[in-house]
């Protein structure tokens, strides 16, 4: 009692905990892990055992921090977090088991997404309680999971008063009521006993009258009544009727295999042990050598201990490649004597949609213009997990600074912590990006999507264009902290964080930030793209902008008749985009016409609607 506890998530970067169990053991107030931070956080693969004590989790890591795999048992709550960083604190594969109260306390201003989760408790208590009203707090995202209560003694799932609810692909049993909602509205089962599936819900308030402009955004359409299963509802009481199987690999889907990039493996080739010397000089001959020889022999990884790895030339990942750094902070590729004419990846993998190749823990470090980290070409089976970009400050005002991350032909796979956190201090080159997903069509799935401070003039930090099946889980955003440099950024320079261009199936699940835009610009703007779903994007209030919030948005879509939006007094619960667009792709050669001429150009689509024009 009296004693004041450390609590300062701003002093905590880049801590590691993974491959750990905790057992609590008889101590009641006693928590498993009590974190409070933010970026390069990574918790993974850790298991709880709070049987007889207070907590799994005490505060909640976000605001780029990684937290997956989790595994919490017993205790009055598995997660109770009175605090929580900036942006949307996200956890992949969580599972809790027979919490005694509340398995969720989650009473911070920020928002929560859950992907992948397996919920199984007693039902004495609702799985989450959430009481924080801040626009931008405590809105709740649940995709694939399973909610399961032993007995329906009456309490629903989620006990919500005036936040934003969405749940995608959740299964229930164990209750007959899954939410209540301030207003009184409730979404329901017919059967405790039955399994049944949600397979979307969207559920807001009154966003119009708290903040002045409506929720969603459905197809052209604005409104604050309740999405259920595709269609807008203003009945206060839904019920689900689906009944369904739980499929078994709602976590795994979402989760890395425990053994992925495991340096006690015996398998893995330990770059040093064939000539690569992680001393700063040139290694691309030997460390293009010994990723060969994985690859011939089958064993496919590569281990890079402590050191800074230099190259003179683009390093090539095969098909299976496994590049594994053995921390974030301890491994560095830099460049050397290298100084290319054209836009250049300093790592790129092979195109190939059924490669699997991963690369993982380290640093890629950019001193020259023409040079950029990553370029991505491996399909669905491949992972890139907690690689940074990290660009000389001389450069980024440099006209050449163009793609950081660069997604194309068959590239894909999962991505967890993935920050770019550097940016100049004023209007960069326009086609800056941090990330640029082009052309691709493999399954692209982003956990922890963080981006800041990157200002290309008048675009977005991160671009979507003609591609397909990308999805992002959790997100924070950040330009900068006032409008005191306003004279540097003239009207119409200002950047946005997210455009979606001519694009199909595209979902954000989760975003949060403190950043804006011009006057009549949105923080996401989507064009012509179909099948594209928001949920739970929000700006989190700040004392000064540069310009007011009514006359700038959230989101924005614009069709070719037109463009609506959420606007930046409001948070968006739910944005589906106008439909159908037809995605064409110009098979001609290109081209070059003059006013007033005629040409004929041959189109081909995969909608059945005939191409004309």
């Amino acid at each position: 009692p009296g004693e004041r506890e450390f609590a300062d998530g701003a002093n905590t970067y880049s801590h590691v905990l993974k491959h750990i169990d905790i057992e609590l053991g008889n101590n009641p107030g006693a928590v498993g892990l009590r974190e409070n931070g933010a970026e390069m956080v990574l918790v993974e693969d850790v298991a709880i055992n709070a049987t007889g004590g207070f907590a799994g989790m005490y505060e909640m890591s976000a605001s780029g921090a990684l937290l997956t795999d989790i595994r919490i048992t017993g205790g009055q709550h598995g997660i109770y977090a009175p605090a929580s960083r900036g942006g949307v604190a996200l956890i992949t594969g969580l599972t809790l088991h027979d919490q005694l109260s509340t398995p969720i306390v989650f009473d911070t201003y920020y928002p929560l997404t859950l992907v992948g989760f397996d919920i199984d408790v007693p039902g004495t208590a609702p799985v989450v309680f959430a009481t924080n009203r801040t626009r931008s707090g405590e809105h709740l995202t649940f995709v694939d999971g399973v909610l399961r209560f032993g007995a329906d003694s009456g309490n629903p799932f989620i006990r919500n008063l005036d936040r934003s609810i969405y749940l995608k692909n959740v299964y229930v049993v164990g209750a007959r009521t899954l939410v209540t909602n301030g207003d009184g509205s409730t979404l329901s089962v017919p059967d405790a006993a039955q399994t049944y599936r949600v397979g979307e819900y969207s559920y807001n308030g009154d966003f119009a009258t708290q903040f002045g402009d409506f929720g969603k955004l459905i197809e052209g359409i604005k409104s604050d009544d309740t999405y259920l299963n595709g269609v807008v509802s203003a009945l206060p009481n839904l019920e689900v009727s689906e009944t369904a199987s739980i499929p078994g690999d709602l976590l795994t889907r979402h989760t890395l295999p425990r053994t992925f990039c495991d340096m006690e493996d015996p398998r893995i080739l330990n770059a040093k042990d064939y000539g690569v010397a992680g001393t700063g000089v040139d290694d691309t001959a030997a460390l293009q050598a010994v990723i060969d020889l994985a690859e011939a022999q089958g064993t496919d990884s590569v281990l890079l201990p402590p050191g800074t790895y230099r190259l003179s030339d683009t390093l090539e990942l095969r098909a299976h490649t496994r590049l594994c750094g053995v921390s974030l902070s301890q491994v560095s590729i830099v460049p050397g004597g290298w100084n290319p004419s054209a836009p250049t990846p300093m790592i790129r993998s092979a195109d190939d949609a059924a490669g699997t190749a991963a690369i993982s823990d380290l640093y890629i470090r950019i001193t020259q213009p023409n040079l950029f980290a990553l370029h991505w070409r491996s399909g669905r089976g491949s992972v890139v997990h907690r690689v940074l970009p990290n660009v000389d400050a001389t450069l980024e005002v440099a006209p050449k600074v163009r793609n950081r991350f660069l997604i194309s032909d068959n590239g894909g796979g999962r991505w967890y912590g993935l920050i770019q956190g550097t940016g100049g201090g004023q209007p960069q080159d326009p086609d800056l990006r941090t990330i640029k997903i082009d052309g691709t069509r493999e399954p692209l799935a982003f956990y922890v999507f963080h981006t800041q401070y990157v200002k290309p003039s008048g675009n977005p930090m991160v671009e979507v264009r003609n591609s397909e099946n990308v999805t992002f889980y959790g997100g924070k955003h950040e330009l900068m902290k006032n409008a005191i440099n306003q004279d540097r950024f003239p009207p119409g320079t200002l950047p946005f964080v997210l455009g979606i261009y001519n694009s199909r199936n595209v979902g954000v699940y989760g975003m949060e930030g403190r950043s804006w835009t011009d006057v009549d610009d949105a923080v996401v703007e989507v064009q012509f793209s179909p099948e594209v779903t928001i949920a739970n994007l929000g700006e989190r209030s700040a004392s000064e902008y540069y310009y007011p919030e009514s006359e700038w948005y959230q989101l924005k879509e614009i069709t070719p008749g037109g463009s609506s939006g959420v606007l930046a007094t409001s948070f968006v619960a739910l944005y589906k985009s106008t439909s159908p667009y037809l995605l064409a792709t110009l098979t001609s050669n290109t081209k070059e016409v003059t006013e007033g001429q005629s040409v004929e150009l041959t189109w081909s689509s995969t909608d059945a609607t005939a191409c004309t024009g």
